[in-house]
């Protein structure tokens, strides 16, 4: 499900994997991850001024993979724990229902197909309980937390704490997205839990 998510959101293409994993979108992903590490890339250019600057080779496969892998984890996670929530909390579950029921889908005979499965974004626009669920289960699990990284570009001393250069320095996430002083003693969607990093 979340390579349909990726394919549609990045690529606008509908390849309903789920249904078909014979696609051949899919098919052709697969192809080209195995080229990629078997083909030498070729990415001689004849003028390389910035007016006339085109992606190489390598920079397509990068943003490709990208989009693919990194898109491809952290969609799948997020959806597991926002299923695992909604699991624990069905009254949430009960308030996003009744949002998405009163969204203007299909108020009359004339919208189209299309738009009754793949509402736009200004009918999502008109979902602000969904925007806080989502934004609650991504601050309570953050994604990739660990690809939020600095290097010290030179030696420095931060609240007495030396920092050599070249020293990789990671926000420490968890402790600001469970700060009492920012959230209060309790989820602001989910009530009280016992999972909070701080207890």
């Amino acid at each position: 499900m979340t390579m349909d998510v990726i394919c549609r959101c990045a690529f606008g293409i509908d390849t309903d994997l789920q249904n078909n994993p014979n696609n051949i979108y899919f098919k052709k992903v697969e192809e080209f991850f195995t080229l990629m590490t078997e083909e030498p890339i070729n990415d001689e250019m004849q003028d390389s001024s910035k007016a006339n600057y085109r992606l190489t080779r390598e920079e397509i496969i990068n943003n490709i993979l990208m989009f693919m892998a990194a898109g491809y984890e952290t969609t799948s996670t997020a959806l597991a724990y926002a299923t695992y929530e909604l699991a624990r909390h069905p009254e949430v579950l009960q308030k996003l229902q009744t949002e998405i029921d009163q969204l203007p889908l299909s108020n009359s005979d004339k919208s189209d197909e299309e738009t009754k499965e793949y509402p736009d974004y200004d009918v999502v626009a008109l979902m602000p309980y969904m925007d806080m669920f989502v934004s609650e289960v991504l601050r309570m699990y953050p994604i990739a937390n660990g690809a939020v990284q600095r290097s010290a570009s030179e030696d420095t001393i931060i609240q007495g704490i030396k920092i050599e250069k070249g020293t990789l320095v990671y926000a420490d996430v968890y402790s600001v997205h469970y700060d009492r002083d920012l959230w209060g003693p309790e989820d602001p969607i989910f009530g009280p839990t016992t999972n909070r990093v701080s207890e």
